[in-house]
């Protein structure tokens, strides 16, 4: 617990607390002890075995982002309340600043329902809620991100709020796009207190960008690992009657709008490629050649998501058969 009572009925942050005093909870009104180490933050605990809400076990990685994070927004002159319950929709966010912004720190995975109500239920009180998540591992340049922290991007700005455990830290990663599967390209940099709540500009639409034949073959290899003839990959490459050459040089792009469809770039551009030799109209079956991704917020209309990436698709296409026939 991060807040207690004093004896005086006031607020006292843990890490402002003294040994000695008397402190209470701020929900039950139970006796609690302010318990300070070498190796834990100070924390406030309840005396004995209590029921109370604000009695909750949390990681001592959520606890300290917490506590690090309040302390940083108190030392900027923001108004912080911590845990405060929200009767009306029975929900206690982690941080509420200023009355106006809701941050809510998630470590652990929990259903993107409960995440989207919670976030809906708090936007109904009139609060502005932010999402912080743990830093992603970078692999080079590329990032893997588990479905919490995908679904925490902002759909629009293209931005992510992440903490960094190690550096106790706010980390922001802009311009995240998908490249297939759990793999994602972005650029990270340390963020500051005041950059928390200053609205996020909308990046730059992202530029063209092409999975190396090395990426593009380990994706056909994985599809070959199913050994099914129906697998969709591999039934389109085999009607095609393309090489493995070919498909490198017409699948991989990863255009704009692949942040918000889950389905490979190599899979649906070659089912692309397959409606197309069969005569048939792409933007008709647009639901057929996407999964789109789900975010906590509303993500743009889905249906031009998927009429601008098969035409964007098409002019690369065609580009690459003009070069061809110039040859």
């Amino acid at each position: 617990m991060l807040c207690a009572l004093n004896t005086g009925g006031e607020v006292v942050f843990a890490f402002n607390a003294m040994r000695g005093g008397r402190y209470y909870c701020p929900d039950c009104g139970g006796v609690v002890i302010f318990r300070k180490g070498t190796k834990v933050k100070p924390h406030f605990a309840h005396k004995v075995k209590s029921v109370c809400l604000n009695n909750s076990a949390e990681s001592m990685a959520h606890y300290n982002a917490k506590y690090v994070l309040a302390q940083q927004l108190l030392n900027n002159g923001y108004q912080v309340e911590v845990e405060q319950p929200i009767a009306q929709i029975q929900q206690r966010p982690d941080l509420i600043v200023n009355g106006k912004y809701a941050i809510e720190i998630q470590f652990s995975s929990i259903p993107l329902e409960v995440l989207q109500a919670r976030t809906i239920g708090l936007e109904d009180q009139g609060y502005e809620v932010i999402w912080v998540v743990p830093q992603p591992k970078f692999y080079q340049s590329r990032m893997k991100l588990q479905q919490l922290q995908s679904v925490c991007v902002n759909p629009v700005s293209r931005r992510l709020i992440t903490w960094s455990e190690k550096r106790q830290s706010l980390v922001s990663i802009m311009g995240v796009q998908h490249i297939g599967g759990q793999w994602f390209v972005g650029s990270k940099r340390t963020m500051g207190i005041e950059e928390l709540f200053r609205k996020s500009e909308e990046v730059s639409t992202p530029g063209l960008y092409k999975l190396s034949d090395r990426r593009v073959e380990r994706y056909v290899q994985i599809c070959r690992r199913q050994n099914s003839v129906h697998e969709p990959t591999l039934n389109a490459i085999y009607h095609l009657q393309w090489t493995q050459q070919q498909v490198n040089k017409v699948t991989g792009f990863i255009l704009p709008n692949q942040l918000y469809i889950r389905t490979h770039p190599v899979a649906w551009q070659l089912q692309y490629c397959y409606m197309r030799k069969l005569g048939n109209e792409p933007f008709q079956l647009a639901h057929e050649l996407f999964q789109f991704r789900h975010f906590i917020h509303t993500i743009p209309n889905v249906q031009e998501i998927g009429e601008q990436l098969i035409d964007h698709y098409s002019r690369v296409i065609q580009s690459i058969e003009m070069k061809e026939w110039s040859l």
